[in-house]
């Protein structure tokens, strides 16, 4: 068996959750958006000022947070702790009983003043009456402070201070008072949503007679929000995760840890490449019900704590909501009305229109994530029976599906099946996550035979459509097995190639090579959907050969009858022929639209378009390809994101192919389409080779080594080692891809491989393996007829046999392509040809401008230098090199093999890495690798 299908399930990415980096302990490790305010702090504890400050901020916005940090910073000063809470308002002086047990040190003295104090506050918190009077906090502030003027430096450190209670917050206002001008310093925190006059009035007055100060935590930046991001998954995260989390925690540091954690439980956080991003799932987040966001709501009361969490299924129905919620909780109408004024007080919500919403959505998804299955169902029923009858209504089209599929059986089943199955339907091109989990309920509440068959076709079609095809193997073996006779025939072909890629998808090639072989119990169907079946089974597990021959022997059963079916053989036709190396078939569909027999009908015609791109874009044909769409006014952003990619690799967009290919990767992968994957995998090395970042590199290749086409990664291993300088392992590389090749019976993408091979013979003095090689490359490029295979060939006999002649051909054709990667290789190696050294080179240095390719940009520095050719700009080109070499050490290298890099000494290396270092003001490689990970690098 060929290699195809072997381990086709694996996409290369990471689940974050596997990356085993705590959450708090990442935002605790550097609080972005605080630095600035624990450094006013630390410096206000030393240098004199008010002697209270206050660091106030709602619940998540990190003050506890900041105390800790500030704590780990007081250096050399005797730091008293207290974390108040709830429970501290029950026992008058009890927080400060607490505070002075722990005040200690070796004087004896001011052990023995300590002591006695602690006496005097123990008899007074027995006795309510004495501890109130307005003496007693007076007298007894005295005395506090007379004990602790015995153990300077101080700080005091209150977490929470809004539960001290009554007698220890009258404390304050004198105490502060007698620290004023003393080495004794307090810092306390208060949530903003909490107000006790008995606190805030003293502090009022401390801050009015400018003993006290004020901090107020803001709501973290969109930048501050990315840089917590980067450091808690140690990766770059995409602009969207940063977008989505950023606006559902609105900027509160405890919503936003919540969140990453919340999607990292629910499996839709993913690291690829270095790089984090948010994929849809069928989960939501996962958010404690019990977690810190939800103090206000829980502090509120049980009234207040009951309604916020129906209000957050049923916010969304505005006025209706309090009746509904009355009616659930068994709750009368005007508590329910009080508890949502409440909580608009607390900010809990705000208003919206004529209903309410909740301020930080991720405060919403922490309270539903606190309902049980059946109090979740009950409210979703509630709702969906008052936009049923017309009692309520939204404006978000999103709401009542959603609560169709939390309802389950507590409504009308059919019903609720058929909007389903609308909603999915109308929803599966725009949002695929949403239209999956519709369709997939609708699956389980539609049951006439025809309807159900086609809502379970409609399921497994729009998860294969936005490449989720494991997700559709339930439904599409439940109505091949089950449900095939209430099928429409025309529909049936359709249906068994889904049923094929979503086998592919789960791994289960046994199953692929069953269909492929023609064994056991056979799909349904006639012979010419069976046949096809066995053809597309054969494309997909890489055995392009059996598939072409088959293709061949039972043209007459898959020719002439169901245009799908036949148009499904063509497909695979295509793609037979193109592996081999003969592009007569694409090439004649492709000018000839009319051979397609079901062009008429929407989703085939989709389907067709689709294919013939990628496989023209899989051999280079850019121009081709984006006529082809122009011809059928169809978008790019219709294409895979594998074509999508290639699109952009080949316009030299790379910043933005790079951001496509990852996005793509941290997907399932796409087996639809044959050459789309492995392209978008060799793209990425090949991308990632020219820009330095060599261990990336071999981690895209090994990925795409884990799918089909094995041999193009041989080639990529091939470029990255002849980079490192070992031209043994990159010679070995390009038998090894070339000997994978002729086993599975295919020549796509070897030209290449050829071309290298020709070429390394000729620099060993091997003729007679050079000469073999640039006659198969010649052969392949006449097949082929396409401009990537022409140039190739062009090249190669320029730079083996000096053929000028050549070398013009090639360069009038890429010119003519406009590909400026292509470009500057070819002007590069013709230049060190010795072909017009003089006008291609800066011509190639020009074009690689936009590229990002560090490394191939040193390169073709290196080359001019050596054929005395001026390099413009010397100021960016220090910057480049610096990169470059920051980027070779986050990348692992050693100095020697970054001298092989350089084309320098270990001893050079040495120096640029002492000037770098000294620069940029990292201390180790570890600092400079973490800061090139979450884009602080300051180069």
């Amino acid at each position: 068996m060929a290699d195809g299908a072997r381990r086709v399930g694996k996409s290369g990415t990471t689940e974050a959750g596997a990356l085993g980096v705590d959450a708090a302990e990442a935002l605790t490790a550097r609080l972005h958006g605080r630095e600035e305010i624990i450094a006013e702090l630390v410096g206000s504890t030393k240098r004199g000022g008010p002697p209270l400050t206050v660091v106030s901020g709602e619940a998540g916005s990190g003050r506890s947070a900041v105390l800790d940090a500030l704590r780990g910073e007081l250096a050399g000063a005797r730091v008293l702790n207290l974390n108040a809470s709830e429970h501290d308002r029950r026992t008058a002086f009890g927080a400060l009983y607490r505070l002075l047990s722990d005040l200690d040190g070796p004087d004896p003295s001011a052990a023995g003043v300590r002591t006695s104090v602690l006496g005097v506050v123990a008899r007074l918190s027995g006795s309510p009456s004495a501890a109130a009077a307005p003496s007693t906090a007076t007298q007894l502030a005295m005395a506090v402070f007379s004990a602790a003027r015995r153990y300077l430096p101080l700080v005091v450190l209150i977490d929470d201070a809004q539960w001290l209670d009554d007698a220890t917050a009258a404390l304050l206002e004198p105490l502060v008072q007698h620290m004023s001008g003393s080495p004794i310093s307090m810092v306390l925190t208060v949530r903003t949503d909490v107000a006790r006059d008995a606190v805030t009035a003293p502090l009022r007055r401390l801050r009015d007679a400018g003993l006290a100060r004020t901090v107020t935590l803001r709501p973290l930046t969109r930048r501050q929000s990315q840089q917590i991001i980067a450091e808690t998954v140690r990766a770059n995260p995409d602009a969207a995760l940063v977008d989505e989390l950023h606006r559902a925690s609105r900027g509160l540091p405890a919503a936003l840890v919540a969140g990453l954690a919340g999607h990292r439980e629910a499996r839709s956080l993913r690291v690829v490449d270095r790089h984090a991003y948010l994929v849809r799932t069928n989960e939501r987040p996962v958010i404690s019900g019990r977690h810190p966001l939800l103090l206000p709501v829980r502090d509120a009361g049980d009234v207040e704590w009951a309604t916020a969490r129906a209000m957050s299924v049923l916010a969304p129905l505005g006025t209706a909501a309090p009746a509904l919620i009355a009616d659930s909780a068994a709750i009368e109408r005007d508590a329910v009305r009080e508890s949502i004024d409440r909580l608009v007080r607390l900010r809990v919500l705000v208003p919206s229109g004529a209903g309410w919403r909740f301020r930080v959505p991720m405060v919403r998804a922490a309270l539903e994530a606190s309902l049980g299955p059946f109090e979740r169902r009950n409210l979703a029923a509630l709702a969906v029976t008052a936009l049923w009858d017309g009692s309520a209504e939204t404006d978000d089209p999103g709401y009542l599906p959603d609560r169709l599929v939390d309802a389950g059986k507590l409504i009308d089943p059919q019903r609720a099946g058929q909007e389903l199955l609308a909603h999915g339907v109308q929803a599966m091109f725009d949002d695929g996550g949403k239209a999956v989990r519709w369709l997939r309920s609708a699956t389980e509440k539609v049951t006439e035979p025809q309807a159900r068959a086609l809502t379970l076709l409609a399921h497994a079609g729009t998860c294969t459509m936005h490449y989720r095809a494991a997700e559709a193997a339930d439904s599409i073996r439940l109505l091949l097995w089950r449900h095939a006779e209430d099928l429409p025939f025309t529909l049936l072909q359709q249906a068994e190639v889904i049923y094929l890629v979503s086998a592919a998808a789960t791994g289960d090639c046994a199953e692929l090579a069953r269909i492929a072989d023609g064994t056991g119990q056979p799909l349904p169907g006639g012979p010419a959907q069976r046949v096809v079946a066995r053809i597309v089974a054969l494309g997909m597990l890489g055995r392009w050969g059996e598939c072409a021959a088959l293709l061949e022997e039972q043209r007459e059963v898959w020719t002439g009858g169901d245009p799908i079916t036949e148009d499904f053989g063509n497909i695979a036709l295509i793609g037979a022929t193109v592996s081999q190396g003969d592009t007569t078939e694409l090439f004649r569909f492709v000018d000839r639209p009319e051979l397609w027999r079901a062009r008429d009908v929407p989703d085939q015609h989709f389907e067709e378009i689709r294919h013939q791109t990628n496989m023209l874009l899989g051999l280079g044909e850019l121009d081709r390809a984006m006529e082809l769409l122009r011809r059928n006014e169809f978008e790019t952003t219709l294409l895979s994101g594998t074509d999508q990619f290639q699109i952009e690799f080949m316009r030299g967009d790379w910043f933005r192919a790079m951001a496509t290919a990852r996005r793509t990767m941290a997907t399932a992968p796409n087996l639809s389409r044959p050459m789309g994957q492995p392209m978008m995998y060799l793209g990425a090395a090949l991308l990632h080779t020219e820009g330095g970042m060599l261990s990336r590199a071999r981690q895209m290749i090994e990925t795409g080594r884990a799918g089909p086409m094995r041999y193009l990664f041989d080639f990529a291993e091939a470029r990255v080692s002849q980079v490192l300088g070992e031209l043994d392992a990159a010679d070995e590389a390009l038998r090894t891809g070339l000997a994978r090749a002729e086993a599975d019976g295919v020549a796509f993408g070897t030209e290449h491989i050829w071309a290298h091979v020709a070429v390394r013979a000729n620099e060993r003095g091997d003729v007679d393996e050079a000469k073999e090689a640039l006659l198969r490359l010649e052969k392949l490029a006449e097949r082929l007829g396409t401009g990537k295979a022409r140039i190739a060939h062009l090249l190669t006999r320029m730079r083996v046999l000096g053929d000028t002649a050549a070398a013009e051909q090639a360069v009038v054709l890429a010119r003519r392509r406009g590909q400026p990667y292509e470009t500057t290789l070819l002007f590069t190696l013709l230049a060190q040809a010795g072909y017009r050294t003089a006008e291609l080179l800066p011509e190639a240095y020009r074009l690689s401008d936009g590229l990002g390719a560090l490394l191939l940009r040193s390169r073709l520095r290196q080359v001019m230098r050596d054929h005395n050719v001026p390099i413009p700009s010397r100021g960016a080109t220090t910057a480049e090199n610096e990169r470059l070499l920051a980027v070779l050490v986050t990348e692992g290298l050693t100095n020697r093999q970054m001298a092989v890099v350089f084309g320098a000494t270990e001893k050079s290396v040495e120096g640029r890495l002492t000037r770098m270092f000294a620069r940029i003001g990292y201390r180790s490689r570890v600092e400079l690798a973490a800061a090139m990970l979450t884009g602080e690098y300051p180069g």
